[in-house]
């Protein structure tokens, strides 16, 4: 349903296009939902790739072979949930699935940082694959929905750029709040990101 004709395709108008598109700087629904996605990028570079590395080995003295088979079930779920997210944000809506994903999100960025037997971790490492792996492709199919014909290409740019901002910011972030205070005091802080995003998104 994606596909257009020649002659629809040459009838775009690039500078109206882009014009739509800055529009959508302004447009609460664009942002919000760009908002959860910087929060899901964040969670996989910092939260993730950052502090459970770090919070493994400190708080369970995990050798790199177990890391790397939480960072495999993480994975694997991934892989699993995402042909079954697509189905799911095209019969119940996008918004339906974005928002219980990214809340879930939250509850594994908890689990982690609560985590005090290494069972408790596996099982925080099953929630997040299974909620990040439901939470990739209903964002960017919400976005493209909303965004202008003319002008989808330029606002999945920009849509994508909150996300690159949150995998750019997030490793820095939370190994600076790691050292401030804890690698737990770095999860919430990401669960807040995670959490204030959703329930932004979901009440406006």
């Amino acid at each position: 349903e994606t596909r257009r004709s020649r002659a629809q395709s040459r009838a775009g108008d690039g500078g109206g296009g882009v014009r739509e598109a800055l529009a959508l700087l302004r447009s609460a629904p664009f942002f919000l939902v760009s908002l959860v996605t910087l929060g899901t990028f964040m969670t996989r570079t910092g939260g993730r790739q950052t502090v459970l590395p770090l919070l493994g080995a400190d708080r369970f003295g995990m050798s790199v072979g177990a890391l790397g088979l939480i960072f495999t079930v993480i994975s694997v779920l991934n892989l699993v949930a995402v042909p079954f997210a697509g189905t799911l944000a095209d019969r119940w809506g996008r918004k339906a699935v974005i928002v219980p994903s990214a809340l879930l999100t939250g509850v594994s960025l908890v689990m982690f940082a609560l985590a005090g037997q290494m069972w408790f971790l596996f099982l925080a490492a099953v929630v997040q694959g299974l909620a990040t792996g439901f939470g990739g492709p209903a964002p960017a199919a919400y976005a493209a929905d909303i965004a202008p014909e003319r002008s989808r290409g330029f606002a999945m740019g920009l849509y994508r750029s909150y996300g690159d901002l949150g995998f750019v910011v997030g490793p820095p972030l939370m190994g600076w709040i790691s050292d401030a205070s804890t690698y737990a005091g770095a999860l919430y802080v990401n669960t807040a990101i995670v959490v204030v995003g959703a329930v932004a998104f979901a009440v406006w």
